[in-house]
């Protein structure tokens, strides 16, 4: 894992296979860059735009939260 700062944030950054994630986990765990390596070229699946507001992340047009599961009781359908 790589770790750098765009537009003044922490990011990391890591390679599994022919995927590259970028993620800011300091501001909510938002998967900010997922390209693909193709015999084509690289595709990217997740793009982060570059003049988003790092101060407010959750008005960028980009990106995806990353939910984390909780092993928890629900309740469904009264069940």
């Amino acid at each position: 894992m790589e770790t750098f700062s765009e537009n003044d944030c922490p990011c990391q950054r890591w390679q599994i296979g022919a995927s590259t994630f970028t993620a800011c986990m300091e501001h909510g765990a938002r998967l900010m860059h997922w390209e693909l390596a193709l015999p084509s070229g690289t595709r990217r699946v997740i793009y982060w735009p570059e003049n988003a507001d790092m101060q407010y992340i959750a008005d960028a047009r980009g990106g995806n939260q990353v939910l984390f599961q909780f092993d928890v009781r629900n309740n469904v359908a009264g069940e």
